[in-house]
């Protein structure tokens, strides 16, 4: 099996940890991140050391990595250690739960992590270094940008399009057609039924921006 490290030490490294562990196909190596702490394991895996490690391991031969780093608050920081992993020479790993369900027709960019129970239908267009979290499920046709959080449960319905770095909540619904724009965040529970600017910030159920 080929060796791999995860870029992350919190809940989201423990989500790819398992996900790495049942593809069956990678060795995991350890974790690398800033709180360095030979003593801690995380999953059963120590972490081996920090960014300043990165060209050591690349020598090593140790050229695969996984992105462990989440992003249900802001995409921002998944995305640059995305770039700074990519641009230091490492082969970011596409982290596919065997249970996760793709159809031959769709496409899955570098570096995206597809959860146990996600749904990628029909000619969906996937791009890098996105999250489908758990029972995810994103309809026909649809595009998904990259640097993208589904999270828990979101439904993506067939030939939406949610753009770089949109951020979708736990369990929120956006219906068939409709446009997510790059930034926007949309909460919990929303039903998105009309376009999302870019950056918006949605709430409810037809989702509407919330007046503060």
């Amino acid at each position: 099996m080929e060796e791999v490290v995860i870029l992350g030490t919190g809940s989201h490294a423990k989500v790819v940890v398992d996900i790495i562990e049942a593809m069956g196909r990678y060795e995991i190596v350890g974790l690398l991140w800033h709180d360095t702490d030979p003593s801690r394991l995380v999953r059963g895996y120590p972490i081996i050391g920090n960014e300043t490690d990165w060209p050591r391991l690349l020598e090593q031969g140790i050229r695969h990595a996984a992105i462990g780093l989440g992003g249900w608050t802001d995409n921002r920081d998944r995305r640059e250690l995305y770039t700074r992993a990519l641009k230091a020479g490492f082969e970011i790993v596409t982290a596919q739960h065997p249970s996760a369900v793709v159809s031959q027709s769709a496409s899955i960019g570098r570096g995206s992590t597809l959860c146990a129970g996600s749904v990628v239908n029909t000619e969906v267009a996937i791009g890098v270094n996105s999250i489908l979290a758990i029972g995810a499920m994103v309809e026909h046709e649809a595009h998904i940008g990259d640097h993208v959080l589904l999270s828990n449960g979101v439904n993506v319905g067939g030939r939406a399009a949610v753009q770089d770095g949109a951020l979708i909540a736990t369990g929120a619904t956006i219906v068939g057609g409709v446009t997510i724009g790059a930034g926007a965040l949309v909460a919990a529970g929303a039903v998105v039924v009309s376009d999302v600017e870019p950056g918006a910030r949605v709430f409810g159920a037809p989702a509407r921006p919330r007046i503060t």
